[in-house]
């Protein structure tokens, strides 16, 4: 025991370098009014996880944590003529061992491919060898307490397959060790690489912090805020990956609520396959509209000020002739060149008798297209063109008659939420119903200035067409140039890596969130750079379905990558109505 004799310490600022009281036990030291356990790192793995003692220090735990860490350089002449003595030494065993057939050689292989590994990068200098000591001590009020941290503590390096071992006789050494006067008292080193080391530093980045955004989640390794405005990105669009429970459909919904909050004039349009975003439609009190019970007009057209209204004009067009060759597609016909031109020239005629009222030409339909497609034909070949035409525009006056007549949307609501639930699946009808909502909100979003964002869940029912992918490709594409932003959300990357259009989506992203994966396509680790640690992370992610949060990889490309929970406050859980249960 050692103290001081001048005047009692206030025992709100006793110093551990002379501390009030001090008692050292087998296994145990006694420090001030609290009981602790030191211990030290008695076996490495091959590899370490970067970050892994940042986790232990900043991490909130119930117990407090302190470290000391003391390096030494190695000769490496003097530690490659030991691994030259250790490896042919090890030869002579498997050597021994195979002459006499005995069966426990591999292990003597690996650990020679293991030191020759490690002689390959000393020699090439990519590494540096160290003789390290890895000091760690938990304090805590009890004893009980205490043994219970360092049980819990011990259980958690083992997981990454680090070994710690109890100091138990030299208690007070171990103690003195970890004072700010650099005494390496115990004999405890292990040899480590540089690698190791530098994935050992508790130092990590600073969290992300834009002034103008919404949270999305605190990094784990440092509990920092992640606050990010996608509008500030270079584009504005995001990709949210996940299983089945993983929390991607509840941070997509935590997204929309937190943007919704912030800025009063962002506008949002959710685009639901399947209702799995009808509880969020109801708390923003959206305008609900009911795909096939509600006619919207696929040739609105929202015009801007800053541009021609011919311009704007054969934009649309291009975006109907889209829509239009998606239509003939799903009816087992195909639009020739004859055909499109007189299509082409119908809805452009249709156009001019239209009415520019406030910025918007919504009086023109399908109807006066149908009605023009006659009178712009110039010789016979056009006018069988035109009849083949009006033949099939006969659907748009039957199944598809949700097309035919003026939009019956209030084109001024905040949120705006298309229920596909009256859909069939299976049908002809549904893939020009989505191409028909994806275009119709593009033509919305391009008549104003609020910032927009397209959520789209169950994104790979939109994706496995190709017409509507196409489509999709190229709203992603310029969806920044009219502030505007696409959330797409699904299970795996499979159906953006499978065809050209999902892999430009992938290349206009800024934002990606991955939950819980049981793998990771190569292409998409690569395009990424997601690394070894964090692809393993993502595959041991915790599932909102079955926690009170979850985990995800925020990649941002070509800027950062975090590692985040995702929570949401007691009122944002409350009005999910989730009782709660995070994500």
């Amino acid at each position: 025991m050692f103290g001081t004799d001048e005047k009692p310490i206030n025992a709100n600022e006793k110093p551990i370098v002379n501390p009030e009281y001090f008692e050292a036990r087998r296994g145990l030291f006694y420090l001030n009014d609290t009981c602790g356990i030191a211990s030290y790192i008695s076996a490495l793995p091959n590899s370490i996880m970067e970050g892994w003692l940042a986790i232990e220090l900043l991490l909130r735990r119930n117990h407090f944590l302190d470290i000391s860490i003391f390096i030494y350089p190695i000769d490496e002449k003097e530690m490659l003529n030991r691994l030259d003595a250790k490896i042919s030494e090890l030869e002579s065993k498997i050597r021994e061992y195979e002459e006499k057939g005995r069966e426990d050689v591999e292990p003597l292989r690996k650990e020679k491919e293991i030191l020759e590994l490690f002689r390959d990068k000393l020699i090439l200098r990519q590494s540096k060898l160290f003789r390290a000591n890895f000091l760690f001590y938990i304090l805590s009020k009890s004893e009980e307490n205490v043994e219970n941290c360092y049980d819990s503590f011990r259980r958690r390096l083992q997981g990454i397959n680090l070994v710690v071992s109890r100091v138990r006789y030299k208690v007070l050494e171990a103690f003195k060790s970890l004072l700010p006067e650099f005494h390496d008292l115990l004999p405890t080193h292990e040899i480590v690489d540089s690698d190791f080391l530098s994935a050992s530093f508790p130092f990590v980045k600073s969290g992300l912090i834009h002034e103008s955004g919404i949270l999305y989640g605190f990094e784990v390794f440092t509990g920092h805020p992640i606050i990010i405005d996608r509008f500030k990105l270079a584009g504005h669009n995001e990709v949210i990956i996940g299983k089945i429970g993983s929390g991607k459909s509840f941070f997509a919904k935590l997204e929309t609520l937190r943007w919704y909050v912030l800025d009063p004039k962002i506008k949002l349009y959710l685009v639901d396959p399947l209702s799995g975003f009808k509880d969020l439609a109801d708390l923003l009190n959206a305008q609900v509209v009911k795909v096939g019970e509600v006619k919207i007009n696929p040739l609105d057209l929202f015009i801007l000020n800053d541009k021609s209204v011919v311009s704007q004009i054969n934009e649309k067009i291009s975006d109907l002739m889209d829509f239009f060759s998606v239509f003939y597609s799903e009816i087992g016909e195909k639009l020739n060149k004859i055909e499109a031109g007189v299509l082409r020239r119908a809805i452009f005629n249709a156009y001019k008798k239209g009415k520019v009222t406030e910025n918007f030409i919504g009086n023109v339909t399908i109807n006066d297209v149908y009605n023009k497609l006659l009178e712009v034909t110039r010789n016979y070949e056009e006018k069988q063109a035109a009849k083949n035409l009006l033949s099939s525009f006969e659907a748009f006056k039957t199944d598809l008659n949700m097309f035919n007549g003026r939009t019956e949307i209030n084109t001024n609501s905040r949120v705006i939420y298309f229920d596909f639930s009256g859909v069939r699946t299976g049908t002809t009808v549904r893939p020009v119903v989505m191409h028909a909502i994806l275009s119709w909100i593009s033509a919305i979003i391009r008549g104003s200035f609020e910032r927009k964002i397209v959520t789209i869940d169950e994104a790979h029912y939109f994706l496995s067409s190709l017409n509507i992918r196409k489509f999709l490709e190229k709203c992603v594409r310029h969806s920044r140039h009219y502030k505007a932003g696409y959330t797409l959300i699904t299970q795996g990357f499979n159906e953006f890596l499978s065809n050209k259009e999902g892999m430009t989506i992938l290349n206009n992203t800024d934002i990606f969130l991955i939950f819980k994966q049981d793998a990771i396509p190569d292409r998409i680790l690569k395009l990424l750079d997601i690394s070894e640690d964090c692809e393993k992370l993502i595959k041991e992610a915790v599932q909102g379905k079955i926690s009170r949060f979850s985990t995800a990889l925020l990649v941002l490309p070509g800027k950062d990558t975090f590692y985040i929970n995702i929570t949401s406050s007691p009122a944002e859980a409350a009005a999910l109505s989730v009782s709660g249960k995070g994500c």
